[in-house]
């Protein structure tokens, strides 16, 4: 992904392209079949959340894009605000998210700083958010807690 795709804030963005229900089940199984529990989940459900999905398991969080399929893994144990401290999970079982077609972004896409060439496809109002929360790399922008 060179081009981040309009809506990826959660601003403009086409809802429920690919809903929860859709991928949660496969989510939580590769969670255990990486040996790991689950401690906490909180969906997004209103304009006043994350645009993400957050579960905390034993090992990592896991930032789940409510409109996009993204994933993303995090050392913080509550829904991160502003900055994310982005960490890697090897052992989490990425094949099962293969078949559904989600992605797991890495460390070194999410942790970019923002360019006008990555941000190009992002509406007006997106570009004002950005302006707005000045979020300093793309991790920051995909997975936000922007209202």
């Amino acid at each position: 992904m060179k081009i981040l795709p309009q809506g990826v804030t959660g601003f403009d963005s086409p809802r429920n392209i690919r809903p929860w229900s859709s991928i949660r089940k496969p989510i939580i199984q590769a969670i255990y079949d990486s040996k790991a529990s689950i401690i906490a989940e909180f969906p997004c459900d209103t304009a006043a959340e994350p645009n993400y999905h957050f579960i905390q398991t034993s090992v990592v969080s896991i930032l789940v894009h409510e409109s996009f399929p993204f994933l993303a893994f995090t050392s913080s144990t509550d829904v991160p605000y502003l900055e994310i401290d982005f960490c890697e999970w090897p052992s989490f079982n990425q094949s099962i998210l293969d078949i559904t077609g989600w992605k797991i972004l890495p460390i070194d896409f999410l942790n970019l700083p923002i360019t006008e060439q990555i941000t190009e496809n992002l509406s007006s109002t997106e570009h004002n958010q950005i302006r707005y929360w000045k979020p300093k790399k793309i991790g920051d922008l995909i997975f936000n807690n922007w209202d």
